[in-house]
């Protein structure tokens, strides 16, 4: 199986439009592809149009963080939702359950010599979100009450990043404001 999982278009860094990038990845053969443009969703919709065959397309986004040491931090985010709905869990979406396999499975292909992990974030105030409202009721479902702030996943990142994760792969963490399952 030939995937690609970080891909950008012309909607932030790269070169081609995301009807070109479906065209290169079916010439390519691949079976899957992810459109991971640098904070925007501004490619899904002409991605979705352009996929043909058995191409399997991923949507998602690369999120930009500076940490208060002006680090800067990257962060590719794949499956979410554009829409409001992020009541979802593992066990209710599968395409979420195949992400926790795959990084499962990913992680004993790779291993040692590469850990892979998977951060699944829940609902943040991105620019890729601006259609949420802060003050929406379905929050107060979330332990705690309110979306999160991008730089509250920096630290995350950055623990799988660092030698202080260099005993955990194939490792989960939900950094989801106590989102219910």
């Amino acid at each position: 199986m030939k995937i690609d999982l970080h891909t950008h278009s012309n909607c932030s860094d790269g070169t081609d439009s995301p009807t070109q990038l479906m065209h290169e990845a079916t010439m390519a053969k691949l079976d899957v592809i992810a459109l991971t443009d640098h904070d925007t969703i501004a490619g899904w919709d002409e991605a979705k149009k352009a996929r043909r065959g058995n191409l399997q397309l991923v949507l998602g986004s690369e999120i930009s963080c500076i940490t208060e040491e002006n680090i800067s931090v990257h962060i590719t985010a794949l499956l979410f939702e554009r829409s409001g709905d992020c009541q979802q869990s593992a066990a209710a979406d599968p395409s979420l359950a195949g992400l926790n396999a795959m990084t499962q499975a990913f992680a004993h292909s790779f291993g040692p010599k590469v850990r892979v992990n998977c951060i699944m974030a829940g609902p943040f105030l991105t620019d890729a979100h601006k259609a949420w409202r802060a003050d929406d009721e379905r929050w107060r479902e979330h332990a705690l009450h309110r979306l999160g702030s991008p730089r509250e996943i920096v630290g995350p990142a950055l623990y799988f990043a660092s030698d202080a994760s260099s005993y955990t792969t194939g490792a989960i963490l939900a950094v989801n404001g106590g989102l219910p399952t």
